[in-house]
């Protein structure tokens, strides 16, 4: 994936695309991906979304239990 994907601006509302977006760049935390290393307070899916970096990835650790189950479950 493109890092430009990430600042490129889209329709000022949210969409799944900016749900999506931030989902990569939280799949790529704690790896040597050169998504691991884009500031994410550049990202304007995240500002669309109404988070900062911050505040996502709290919401992603509080969840985490939540994605695991969801994950036995589909698996």
């Amino acid at each position: 994936m493109n890092v430009r994907n990430f600042i490129a601006i889209h329709p000022k509302k949210p969409d799944y695309t900016d749900v999506i977006l931030v989902a990569n760049l939280h799949s790529y935390l704690g790896t040597q991906h050169p998504l691991a290393k884009v500031n994410w307070a550049e990202i304007p899916a995240l500002r669309k979304l109404g988070m900062n970096p911050e505040d996502s990835i709290e919401t992603m650790q509080a969840a985490k239990t939540d994605i695991l189950e969801i994950q036995k479950l589909l698996s």
